[in-house]
């Protein structure tokens, strides 16, 4: 996948949702004003988190894994290698895990 695309697909897992067809994007805490026509709340894609050089980023992604999905993300690495992962590692375990990966 090219990084753009895991950062897309990493975003909507996350529940950032895309306007259509004005190419912004709204993160989770603000749909329900979104919907009620609040435009401020939109972001261009270049203001969605940047998990591919972002640990924080990264650190944020995984909360929404349940038990057996953190599991199975932990799967992903071998031994301690998760605890020195950086984030492009992390965010690719993640499209995996969630079945998002495409090549």
């Amino acid at each position: 996948m090219k990084p753009e695309e895991q950062r897309i697909a990493i975003a909507e897992a996350c529940g950032w949702k895309p306007s259509n067809p004005r190419g912004k994007w709204c993160h989770p805490v603000n749909w329900s004003m979104a919907k009620n026509g609040s435009y401020e709340v939109w972001v261009g894609r270049d203001k969605l988190p940047n998990y591919l050089h972002d640990l924080n980023a990264m650190h944020e992604a995984e909360k929404i894994l349940t038990y057996e999905q953190k599991y199975e993300y932990a799967r992903q690495f071998i031994d301690f290698e998760l605890i020195f992962a950086t984030a492009s590692q992390r965010a690719e375990a993640f499209l995996r895990t969630l079945n998002l990966w495409t090549n």
